[in-house]
């Protein structure tokens, strides 16, 4: 009796029994997978979270961490009559390096040869986009001139502000000293390292940044693996988390 049916009973039967075809076998086995991934991913987020709400405590004496060095006023501005301005402008502009020794050295190849030459560090620069966002006043922004430059990123000539009067700075170098640490859960610092290992064991990274519309060049992260392939086996989920 079962040749005798047509391809629309036959299908109509299939359905009643619920069995699916292996292309939806398939795509049912990736959607669960891609669920399962979306799951770890906001499990992460949520726990990432839940550290920095944790808050820090103040050390009973304060520890050396290596050199800081920012940009400070020269000293002939900071006793001029333009010395709030300038230092309004600084706190908008400055940046911070960090460096185990004071000379702020970095290793670079000369003819072939490795020597440490002194490390660069620059006042920011905007592009227009972020210039006109920042808050700066008139006064300000006419101290500013544009410069033309070209960016590898989008392969064309970009726009930048710069600030003009950079001779009014100078680098100083302070010993980076830690007054605070920040307060760390034993069992957010276990499931977060579970759910890194599991990540990275299987380089799901590039297919979870897929999932959220983002491209993701493994080879730079996952070029030299320090570990074998995991096996595939799944991450438990957990509910909230208490310190």
């Amino acid at each position: 009796m079962m040749d005798n049916m047509t391809m629309a009973e036959e299908s109509c039967s299939l359905l009643s029994f619920r069995i699916r075809c292996p292309r939806a076998k398939k795509r049912a086995l990736r959607e669960h997978r891609e669920k399962q991934l979306r799951k770890l991913d906001r499990e992460q987020r949520e726990l990432r979270r839940e550290q920095r709400r944790l808050g820090y405590v103040d050390l009973e004496q304060p520890l050396m961490r290596g050199w800081k060095r920012t940009f400070v006023l020269q000293p002939d501005v900071v006793g001029g009559r333009h010395a709030t301005f300038y230092q309004q402008v600084l706190e908008k502009i400055n940046t911070v390096q960090y460096h185990p020794d004071r000379h702020f050295l970095a290793k670079k190849r000369i003819m072939g040869r490795k020597k440490r030459v002194p490390r660069k560090q620059h006042l920011l620069t905007f592009s227009a986009a972020a210039f006109s966002r920042r808050q700066f006043t008139v006064c300000e922004q006419r101290k500013f001139h544009t410069i033309e430059y070209w960016s590898n990123r989008t392969k064309r000539f970009e726009t930048a502000y710069v600030f003009s009067d950079q001779w009014c700075f100078r680098l100083q170098v302070r010993p980076n000293m830690i007054t605070k640490v920040r307060l760390e859960s034993t069992l957010m610092e276990q499931r977060l390292q579970e759910i890194g290992n599991y990540l990275e064991g299987y380089a799901l990274y590039g297919q979870l940044h897929r999932l959220h519309g983002r491209s993701y060049r493994w080879w730079r992260k996952f070029r030299k693996r320090d570990h074998k392939r995991l096996r595939r086996r799944p991450v438990e989920l957990s509910g909230t988390w208490e310190v």
